[in-house]
C-alpha cells in the first residue's frame, strides 16, 4: 500500500509557491465561548488548539479547564458542540491518530490535567470512556505532562519527571511500563526534567522525540526506550512543543 505512493506512475507532488500579496481567508471563527466573564475563571482564554485528523473538528483547550469540541462547517462565530471538563489545568491533549467522523468508535481524545489522571473522551458524546491512572515511588498519583499515541494508536506514552510511562489503550486501569530517564535531577546522564512533549515519527519506523523544559530533546526507540539522539543546545531553555 506504502509502496504505490512511490512508483513511477504516482503524481508529482507539487512544490507550495507562497504569495505574499494574497491575504489569509478565513475560514472557521469561535469567540463568544472564550470571551464570557465567570467567577472560576476572570479572564478566560485559549491556550490551545487541535485539528482533527480527518479535518472536521478543532478541539480547544482554554483557562477554565475546558475542551471544548467545534465543527468547522462555517466562518460565522460559531458554538462548541460538546464540552469535556477537566479538574484543573490541562497540560496536553490529543486526537486518536485514526480518528474519522465516519467512524463514531474512533472518535476519542484523550487529555491530561493538574492532579488528575489521563482521561479518554468521546468526541459524540462527551462521556468519559476511560481513565489511565499512573503511580509514583509513593504510590501517589502523577500527573502527565505530554501525551502521546504510537504510530498504530495502540499504546499511550506520557511523560513526567525523568520518566516516560506508557499504557495500553485496551486496558484502562493503573497498569503501566515505566521507563526511568534519569536517575536524579542532578544527573549529568539521561534526560532530565519534566518531559513537556512527545512526538511519534509518522514512518512507522517506531522511533520517537522527547523534550523536557530541562531544554533537551531525545529520540528513543518505541520497543525498548533506547537512546538513539541526544540534543541539548537550548541554554537550558525548555521544550514546549513540536
Amino acid at each position: 500500500m506504502f509502496d504505490d505512493a512511490f512508483t513511477a506512475d504516482a503524481p508529482l507532488l507539487q512544490p507550495f509557491i507562497h504569495n505574499a500579496a494574497m491575504r489569509p481567508l478565513l475560514q472557521f471563527a469561535a469567540s463568544k465561548e472564550f470571551s464570557s466573564v465567570s467567577p472560576s475563571c476572570g479572564n478566560n482564554f485559549t491556550k490551545g488548539v487541535k485539528v482533527s485528523p480527518d479535518g472536521l473538528c478543532m478541539l480547544t483547550n482554554s483557562d477554565d479547564h475546558l475542551l471544548r469540541l467545534f465543527e468547522v462547517n462555517n466562518t460565522s462565530d460559531s458554538s462548541s458542540i460538546l464540552q469535556a471538563k477537566e479538574g484543573g489545568a490541562v497540560y496536553d491533549y490529543e486526537w486518536y491518530p485514526f480518528m474519522s467522523s465516519a467512524d463514531p468508535n474512533s472518535c476519542i481524545f484523550v487529555s491530561t490535567s493538574r492532579d488528575q489522571p489521563v482521561h479518554l473522551w468521546d468526541a459524540y458524546t462527551g462521556e468519559l470512556r476511560a481513565s489511565y491512572r499512573a503511580f509514583d515511588h509513593m504510590d501517589e498519583l502523577a500527573s502527565a505532562q505530554s501525551l502521546a499515541f504510537n504510530s498504530t494508536g495502540t499504546k499511550l506514552f506520557a511523560g513526567f519527571d525523568r520518566m516516560i510511562r506508557f499504557f495500553d489503550l485496551s486496558q484502562p486501569s493503573r497498569d503501566f511500563r515505566a521507563r526511568p530517564l534519569s536517575k536524579t535531577r542532578r544527573s549529568r546522564k539521561g534526560q532530565r526534567g519534566l518531559i513537556s512533549t512527545l512526538h511519534f515519527n509518522p514512518d512507522h519506523s517506531k522511533i520517537y522525540a522527547a523534550g523536557s523544559y530541562a531544554g533537551t530533546t531525545c529520540v528513543y526507540t518505541e520497543d525498548e526506550g533506547e537512546e538513539l539522539l541526544a540534543l541539548r543546545d537550548h541554554d537550558g531553555r525548555g521544550i514546549s512543543q513540536y
